[in-house]
């Protein structure tokens, strides 16, 4: 198992997986930017997911990596899945959500 990174957020979605066929099924997939919202840090590609058939999958493999995760539902709404208290600008917590 890899080791948590130090800072950074993941961000995942939900893609086609054959982005031409609007019938073909979901996955999950995301990258981890190594910024971490603090001026200090600059925004940067740190790691790009593999596909996850469900959302939890992604999750807990953004987990392992970054306790800072936001991830986005199908209508591209942002929730909060981290491990981390919710930053104040991000409302909604994708463990809440109906």
């Amino acid at each position: 198992m890899e080791s948590q990174a130090s800072g950074g957020t993941a961000f995942l979605y939900p893609e086609r997986i054959d982005p031409d066929d609007p019938a073909s099924d979901w996955v999950w997939t995301g990258y981890i930017d190594h910024a971490d919202g603090t001026p200090d840090r600059e925004p940067g590609f740190d790691a790009e997911a593999p596909r996850f058939d469900t959302d939890q999958e992604a999750i807990s493999w953004a987990l392992k990596r970054t306790p800072r995760v936001v991830i986005h539902d199908h209508d591209n709404v942002p929730y909060w899945a981290g491990s981390d208290p919710a930053p104040g600008d991000l409302l909604n917590l994708w463990s809440e959500r109906p």
